[in-house]
């Protein structure tokens, strides 16, 4: 799922799962470029997805966190500075 929530100077993004989660020694891993938490799938990939994301929401001035939900699953939330525009 997706949820969208508009701060006083921000806007967050929040997107949950509802797989197994993510081991707390892998939570400040995941977004290092290569890293790889699970090689069971079928499909392997090269470890930059979340690497990628991270690079461009920290060049907008924003954060980006990976936290398990409650009951299970997993959430990364994504915060983003609100732009103003400035009279030229």
């Amino acid at each position: 799922m997706m949820f969208l929530k508009q701060e006083k100077d921000s806007v967050m993004f929040i997107l949950e799962d509802e797989g197994p989660g993510i081991e707390d020694d892998v939570k400040t891993r995941i977004f290092d470029k290569f890293y790889q938490a699970d090689g069971s799938h079928k499909a392997e990939g090269n470890g930059l997805g979340l690497a990628l994301v991270k690079r461009i929401v920290d060049s907008a001035g924003g954060t980006i966190k990976a936290e398990n939900r409650e009951y299970g699953g997993c959430r990364f939330v994504v915060e983003l500075p609100i732009q103003k525009d400035e009279a030229i």
